[in-house]
């Protein structure tokens, strides 16, 4: 067969003819680049481009952008095959560039195709879209936003991953993320949340713009996004700002409000009248559900050093109560150190706590305490209750759940114990209204038998179900159930005199608690004060009438008088049966003349209590001259007297300094409640800077005080909580009540205010409590007749004259005229006599002022009396005159000279 007739050889032929007449250049080679044939379009592109004489070899033709054909797959028709990727290859000058496009396909083993297109065309649009791109890229790096341009990866069709093209500088910034041009969003964070990446491939491959704001636990981070499609698809954009910082803030914020909201819930749970095993159980139920705790508990620590675990506690469902009692040291012997000195234990997870021993950890897994926290509550040094917090699992406690749970704990304890107190001060008060109610239907009686009747009658219901008074010659029975009793109290009645009764009560109620050690002590008492009305009326109310003079007693007679600072205070007792207290009140004076004003209350209603007053207030007047005028050294100097022997366990105190020249006043507060200033408009200031705990057994530390200068005509109000005080009403209410009566009130008189005020807060209701009140107004304005004159007899004359006319025209009374003139030519003649003998020189000073009911006469002189002048100047008959005539006579002596002072009323 010849060449011409042979298929093959026909077949390259017309391959050869369709390459060289093909518009596109066609370049065949080996893998080594030898050009084993070449179209005239390939030869005619690569001369123009690269003016080469002779093109043997593709690869030295091509050289830097000689492709890697590793990628090339072989090109089998009928088999989709993957290309590589097209080269553009740029070349003659930047007036006229040229490119050329080239496509490589692996023809067989060694066999190779290249295609290479005129590509100039498309390099002019490329480079344009190069410069736009440029711009672009200067404004996304210039905006104050993160950006970043990014490409969806798929399987399947479906999302798994994102890759990062191109990125600003922000971008790193507000991601954390270094280098991510490139790389994928698993690459960078391999815990990525799978929500990130559907959001995406909503813009990406859905065609979406969207704008949200999400967090990433994996990232830390939280971000405000705007994300849209570009092309080409599965393309998109996204342009973000980090909101973490905001975030936080908005959730610590958010964190407060939770916590406050908390607090203001357990506050107000804390606060209402409910008993102590009640506001346990609600405390730690409130607790447990705040911290989505599987149990919190409240338990009391007894003298012994047990834990009881009561009902007292809150648990998750499928949680099993506790109960019973717990050793104080089943924590072990650091933990339990550490717990008794009141440090809060905190065990994160029991298994990799170190202060654990094993057989505590065993008895933790029993009870399912994998982690906890455990609070002790001390009182006075002791360990009295715990509060519980627990999770089944390893938790990390941070701070703000242990001072959570800390919090709880004292207000809880704080609550439980004015609960108690609040519980025995109730049952007290109604015990003692049962007395004050039997004893005033039996004084009512005028008979014996009618006063039997009424003590059997008294405590029945209230005290018991049933009620017989056996005396000789009267009987009372009183039955509220006609079945036995199953508890029953008897006690004797002393009638004085060798004459004895019974007095027995009994409870049929099984409702109703049987009668414990403290019914039987007040029985006891009930039927001694029963006894004395039974035996003699008239003695009751002779005992009544001691015990208040005795309050009485123990109170100062009179209180320090200044022209410019007019003191009145006033005492009140409670009740009939509540007559002895502790409320007190004393004035001093300093040689720089400043007068302190001191206010007091000893806890109690008894006689315990006034014989404690009556100490404290013997040791204040001691005290106040060594303190100097210091409000807040008196204070201290009181807190150390009442931590000795003989001492008090609570007071509250106020005490406050004035300085009758200036207005300065200087306070300073334990415990009590604050002082209060108004003002001549009716402006009213609490003086509430200088307050400090009770004067108590604890050691408090020096006390403050604070200052301020007091508008002339203001006037001062200092008080005891008795004023104020009214069931059911806070302190805050009371303190508003009192403010809205100074108010009304103040133009009163200062010698008519106390009593008015105190009528005003008592209204209707009978005061639950002593009250005290101190008063006084800043007066410096009065109107004042001020001499000065020579020791000399005949000036004496001068001075009534001037002194009369003064007088006439400050008040009508001229009764009163005649005793200051008789009262100050008196003194003025004793001072002449014996102040200035022996040729030595001074003066007489002659001062007086007028007051709202009061005139005060003031004589001084500077010179030096001799012994015994102060007693037998006036032939005896002087001071005799001077103190008829006056209401008030003070005589000081020291070296500097003797000054008199006397007190007239303005009306007879």
């Amino acid at each position: 067969m010849n060449e011409a007739s042979n298929p093959r050889t026909n077949e390259m032929h017309d391959l050869l003819q369709l390459i060289n007449a093909c518009p596109v250049g066609l370049v065949a080679f080996t893998e080594d680049g030898t050009v084993t044939q070449i179209n005239p379009e390939a030869s005619h592109l690569i001369f123009r481009t690269w003016a080469l004489s002779e093109l043997r070899n593709i690869k030295i033709a091509l050289l830097d952008p000689w492709p890697d054909f590793s990628n090339v797959v072989n090109f089998n028709i009928g088999v989709p095959g993957k290309l590589i990727e097209n080269h553009r290859l740029v070349g003659g000058t930047p007036e006229a560039p040229s490119a050329l496009s080239l496509t490589v396909v692996r023809m067989s083993s060694t066999q190779y195709l290249l295609t290479i297109a005129d590509d100039t065309a498309n390099l002019g649009v490329v480079n344009a879209l190069g410069a736009s791109d440029s711009r672009l890229q200067t404004l996304f790096d210039s905006i104050d936003e993160g950006y970043c341009l990014c490409e969806m990866i798929t399987a399947d069709g479906e999302p798994i991953d994102y890759r990062f093209l191109r990125v600003n500088p922000l971008f790193e910034e507000m991601t954390g993320l270094v280098d991510p041009a490139g790389k994928t969003a698993l690459e960078l964070v391999p815990g990525l949340e799978r929500e990130w990446i559907e959001t995406y491939a909503r813009a990406g491959l859905k065609r979406e713009s969207i704008r949200f704001e999400q967090g990433s636990e994996a990232m830390g981070r939280w971000f405000d996004v705007f994300a849209t499609p570009v092309e080409p698809l599965g393309h998109f954009a996204i342009v973000f700002k980090d909101q973490t910082a905001r975030r936080q803030a908005e959730r610590a914020l958010q964190n407060t409000a939770s916590y406050n909201a908390f607090r203001a819930r357990l506050i107000d749970t804390l606060r209402t009248r409910q008993t102590a095993a009640e506001l346990q159980v609600q405390s730690v139920a409130l607790l447990r559900d705040r911290l989505n705790a599987d149990r919190v508990l409240y338990a009391e620590i007894g003298e012994r050093g047990e834990i009881d675990v009561s009902a007292a506690q809150s648990s998750r469902t499928g949680i099993q109560a506790l109960t019973g009692r717990y050793r104080l040291d089943w924590q072990g012997p650091e933990l339990t150190a550490d717990f008794t000195k009141g440090t809060t234990v905190v065990v994160r997870n029991i298994e990799t706590e170190p202060r654990l021993t094993e057989q505590t950890r065993a008895g933790l897994r029993q009870i399912q305490f994998a982690s906890y926290v455990m609070v002790p509550l001390m009182r006075q040094h002791r360990l009295v209750a715990t509060m519980v917090a627990h999770h089944g699992v390893p938790h990390e406690w941070s701070q703000d759940e242990i001072d959570l749970v800390e919090e709880t704990a004292l207000r809880t304890i704080l609550a439980v114990e004015q609960t108690n107190e609040d519980e025995t001060k109730r049952l007290r008060y109604e015990r003692a209204e049962l007395m004050a109610e039997m004893l005033s239907s039996m004084e009512a009686a005028s008979s014996l038998d009618d006063q039997a009747q009424n003590l059997a009658r008294a405590l029945v219901p209230g005290f018991a179900d049933h009620a017989t008074v056996e005396v000789p010659g009267a009987n009372g029975v009183f039955l509220g159930a006609a079945q036995a009793p199953f508890s029953h109290l008897s006690v004797p009645i002393d009638l004085s005199g060798g004459v004895r009764g019974k007095l027995t009560v009994g409870i049929t109620d099984f409702n109703r608690t049987s009668f414990d050690k403290d019914d039987l002590v007040f029985l006891q008492e009930a039927v001694n004060r029963a006894g004395v009305v039974m035996a003699a009326t008239r003695l009751r109310k002779e005992e009544h009438q001691i015990s208040i003079r005795l309050q009485q007693a123990l109170l100062p007679d009179q209180v320090v008088w200044h022209n410019n600072v007019v003191i009145e205070a006033r005492y009140s007792a409670a009740s009939a049966f509540m007559e002895v207290g502790g409320d007190w009140y004393d004035t001093f004076s300093w040689p720089n003349g400043k007068i302190g004003l001191l206010v007091g209350d000893v806890l109690g209603h008894n006689l315990e209590s006034a014989a404690q007053m009556g100490r404290l207030r013997a040791g204040t007047a001691a005290m106040a001259l060594s303190t100097g005028s210091s409000p807040a050294a008196l204070l201290d100097a009181l807190q150390g007297f009442a931590r000795g022997p003989g001492g008090t366990k609570f007071t509250t105190a106020s005490c406050l300094v004035i300085d009758p020249g200036t207005g300065e006043l200087t306070y300073s507060s334990a415990g009590h409640l604050p002082v209060l200033v108004v003002s001549p408009e009716g402006q009213v200031l609490r003086l509430d800077q200088a307050l400090t705990p009770p004067i108590c057994s604890i050691d408090v530390g020096s006390r403050p005080e604070a200052t301020l200068f007091v508008q002339p005509n203001s006037l001062v109000l200092m008080y005891s909580d008795g004023l104020i005080e009214q069931r059911g009403e806070g302190i805050d209410d009371g303190l508003s009540r009192l403010e809205s009566a100074v108010v009304k009130l103040l133009d009163t008189p200062i010698e008519d205010f106390a009593n008015k005020l105190i009528a005003a807060m008592a209204g209707q209701s009978l005061p639950e409590d002593d009250v005290v009140v101190v008063c006084f107004r800043f007066d410096p304005a009065h109107a004042i007749f001020h001499r000065s004159l020579a020791p000399q007899v005949n000036l004496l004359r001068e001075l009534r004259t001037e002194l009369r006319g003064w007088l006439s025209g400050h008040h009508p009374n001229f009764d009163v005229h005649n005793d200051v003139l008789l009262a100050a030519t008196e003194a003025c003649t004793n001072a002449i006599e014996h102040a200035y003998t022996n040729g030595k020189m001074g003066s007489v000073i002659v001062d007086v002022s007028s007051h709202d009911r009061h005139v005060v006469l003031r004589v001084a002189d500077q010179g030096m009396w001799q012994p015994n002048a102060s007693t037998n100047h006036d032939r005896g008959r002087g001071t005799s005159i001077m103190q008829s005539v006056s209401e008030r006579f003070t005589r000081t002596s020291t070296d500097q000279g003797t000054t008199v002072e006397m007190v007239f009323p303005k009306a007879m």
